[in-house]
């Protein structure tokens, strides 16, 4: 979906790579949620890996995109949520 919202990929290989790393933080961005990640981190037991990506309905690669693309602000949101839970 995010590719035909975006519209064609550019020829240019750099750029090419750099419109595929967008369209996949999108793509995390939109099936992963913040309260669901903060659920799915807590079921786990704060593992990061298959079983968390299944949990959340994904692929461990999305997973990982979308933590690696949160903001700072998200970061805290998400740090902040999980020591309230876990107290």
């Amino acid at each position: 979906m995010s590719h035909l919202e975006r519209g064609p990929v550019p020829d240019h290989p750099h750029f090419a790579i750099r419109e595929e790393l967008v369209v996949e933080e999108i793509t995390a961005r939109r099936m992963i949620p913040l309260p669901d990640l903060v659920d799915a981190v807590l079921w786990c037991q704060g593992r990061i890996d298959d079983e968390t990506a299944e949990e959340l309905w994904v692929g461990l690669t999305v997973l990982k995109t979308r933590l690696e693309t949160l903001t700072p602000r998200e970061r805290q949101w998400v740090e902040r949520e999980l020591a309230r839970r876990l107290n």
